[in-house]
């Protein structure tokens, strides 16, 4: 026994080896690398007792808790972990089938095992909910099992394993609700090996009323949580003809895992025609026609087709979940309902294989089957990282918006920003209309320096989502550079008064305070901003506010800390002034202005000490060293430091330099001259 069970789990590990390479993919950030609740201390409180999720998985996200304490941003433990839970519930797969009786346990469940299919859930860190869900419903199966008596018939439960099934079922539900058909496979399998007795049917109620209320709260933070702002409705009626196609697919993936896809194109069906309701009808017509021969040849086919399609009930489309946005169909929601299928391959592999005729094609079947499986999950893993899976989904779905976009997200944080605008107008091609589409082609144009062509698109987010935190930004940014100041600080000032709960995106809703933590580097830059646009205005009370309180959420802006340096100046608070100076200096040490500034206000101090006057000379020659010596305004710096030292003659030197260099600034000649005279009689020049 342990021999075949560490055989599976070796095969596991080398099938899914490329995955443990990959980094983070698309909404690994919203689940764990940004989500800022795996990262509080008391993070655990709100994923249990809070509405502050995206979707109320508590305990798959406790396992996040508890794995960014030890990995952090390293991807590689994550993978590991999924890989080895997934080996897991292949091992208890192979005991859930001995114990049924059902022939070749073992290769069905290495079936699934090795499966291309499972590469979505296993090599997707995001979707541990599966893996982790997966382990607790086949123990709660295992102990069900147990529960009844040696002698194989239902109903004569052993108190402890009984209990410890339903304990799993819920902490399957708690991982994620894809195991809520659990209680009618359940009776399933009581129909499976002799019939439904009353007792089964008592037995199964508690599980019907977890599976109800679990089902009941998915069903809100779907709805209330994870379907976005601008998600697609579509009603029951034209739900309901895609349920059909998508059975059938999910089937056809089963046994033939070819060209599997991140994100499959659609279908195009019209609800009104009655050929579109043909697939649903057939699969109905099928069922009909086992169940008919369910005392033959149609027994095991029927049990195996219908626990597939109760597994898959919850994501056929008759409720609404929010990936349906990016395509009908998963991979990762066949987790659950795979190992219906696998087992039934294996099971029929193995009676051909007992035919005298068969057995050695038979044979070779079974090892050419799972080696197939290996090498094509081995390639579909590579594709599940940062970059493939995107290109690889263009490749197999070429008006794949949702690739086009995260592609060019992707191609802008590398810098690549005529790329990634390309990318961006295809995603609003194939999607028209899309937020984030948008808001990265703005963002993109931004940087470019496209202000004006960004405008309109920036516009255009602000009608359809008002509370888009980084498109208010973008906007007041683009209204800074056009030189329109008074728009831009409506445009702040509306996003530093969005509550966050509202704030479009938001992967989380939490308290006023906790949700401004969460975007304190964004809150910081849009206050510092706003100080510019203040300044712009003339409204330097304002903007001196704006730049201290920017600094309590991001204070690692040396420009505005210049900024707020010139303004405590122009107010005589010298010392904060200087405080400042210096921390432009410390954030950006070839910052000339903060080096320049600093130093004439230690060099004009006449309470100034030995070590200022030393610092004044050491940072007015920095600067002067900067500049070559060639700025006017840099060489009156350093001769006011040097006369601030009693050094007169350089003083005087520097002076008439500068007097030279300031040409035909009058102004800046003229007080120069005057200090000029001042050193000449040596006499150092205060302020």
């Amino acid at each position: 026994m342990w021999f075949a069970a560490m055989g599976m789990i070796a095969m596991v590990l080398l099938a899914f080896w490329p995955a443990l390479k990959n980094g983070f993919i698309w909404d690994d950030d919203l689940l764990l690398t940004d989500n800022v609740l795996i990262k509080l201390p008391d993070g655990l409180r709100y994923l249990w007792f809070s509405t502050a999720p995206i979707d109320y998985f508590p305990l798959t996200y406790s396992t996040f808790w508890v794995e960014w304490r030890l990995w952090g941003m390293n991807a590689t433990g994550y993978h590991l972990t999924n890989i080895l839970l997934h080996a897991a519930n292949a091992v208890l797969l192979w005991r859930v089938l001995l114990r049924l009786k059902i022939p070749a346990a073992w290769l069905g469940a290495a079936l699934f095992a090795v499966h291309p299919v499972n590469v979505a859930s296993v090599s997707w860190i995001a979707e541990r909910k599966n893996t982790l869900a997966l382990l607790f419903f086949l123990l709660s199966v295992w102990w069900w099992l147990k529960s009844e008596s040696e002698s194989g018939k239902p109903g004569r439960a052993a108190g402890d394993h009984y209990a410890l099934s339903l304990a799993a079922f819920v902490l399957s539900l708690l991982s994620k609700t894809a195991g809520v058909m659990l209680p009618f496979i359940l009776l399933g399998l009581a129909w499976w090996r002799g019939g439904i007795q009353r007792a089964d049917i008592r037995r199964v109620i508690p599980f019907f009323g977890v599976a109800f209320v679990m089902g009941l709260i998915t069903i809100w933070f779907q709805y209330h949580r994870a379907l976005e702002a601008d998600f697609q409705h579509r009603s029951f009626f034209a739900r309901l003809p895609l349920t059909g196609y998508a059975a059938w697919f999910y089937l056809g993936k089963a046994f033939w895992p070819l060209n599997l896809s991140p994100v499959y194109a659609g279908w195009p069906v019209d609800p009104h025609s009655v050929i579109a309701y043909l697939p649903g009808v057939l699969l109905v017509g099928l069922l009909i026609v086992l169940w008919w021969y369910r005392g033959t040849w149609g027994r095991p086919l029927f049990f195996a087709l219908g626990g597939f399609l109760l597994a898959l009930f919850p994501v056929l489309g008759f409720l609404e979940v929010n990936f349906q946005q990016f395509s009908w169909v998963a991979d990762h929601w066949q987790y659950f309902s795979l190992p219906f299928v696998t087992t039934l391959v294996g099971a029929g592999l193995y009676k051909l294989s007992q035919r005298k005729a068969w057995a050695l094609p038979g044979r070779c079947a079974m090892v050419g089957i799972v080696a197939a499986c290996m090498v094509l999950t081995w390639q579909q893993a590579k594709v599940y990282n940062n970059e493939t899976i995107w290109s690889d989904a263009i490749k197999k779905n070429p008006q794949c918006w949702v690739a086009y976009n995260n592609y060019g997200q992707i191609l802008a944080d590398r810098g690549n920003l005529e790329e990634a605008l390309a990318d961006f107008r295809l995603a609003l091609k194939y999607h028209p209309g899309l937020r984030y589409a948008i808001l990265g082609l703005s963002s993109t144009l931004l940087q470019l320096n496209k202000v004006e062509e960004a405008i309109p698109w920036l516009l255009e987010i602000e009608r359809n989502h008002p509370h888009d935190l980084h498109n208010r930004f973008n906007l007041g940014t683009a209204y800074l550079e056009t030189g329109k100041p008074q728009q831009a600080i409506e445009q702040y000032q509306a996003a530093l008064t969005l509550p966050s709960e509202k704030i479009s995106g938001h992967a989380i809703s939490l308290p006023l305070a906790q949700g401004k933590k969460e975007d304190k580097y964004l809150m910081g830059n849009i206050q510092r901003k706003l100080g510019f646009a203040h300044l712009m205005t003339g409204q330097k009370e304002e903007a001196l506010k704006d730049f201290l309180t920017s600094f309590e959420l991001q204070p690692d802006s040396a420009a505005a800390h210049y900024q707020a340096a010139l303004l405590l100046g122009a107010k005589h608070d010298l010392q904060g002034a200087r405080r400042h100076l210096r921390e432009s200096v410390r954030l950006k040490p070839d910052l000339l202005e903060a080096i320049n500034g600093l130093a004439w206000s230690l060099a004009t101090d006449a309470q100034a000490d030995a070590p200022d006057k030393l610092e004044a000379i050491r940072l007015a020659r920095q600067a002067g060293e900067m500049t070559g010596y060639k700025n006017a305004g840099v060489l009156d710096t350093l001769a006011a430091a040097c006369a601030q030292g009693d050094n007169f003659q350089e003083a005087v030197n520097y002076a008439e330099q500068a007097l030279a260099l300031a040409g035909a600034d009058k102004n800046l000649a003229a007080e120069i001259q005057g200090r000029l005279e001042l050193y000449q009689r040596k006499m150092a020049y205060r302020e």
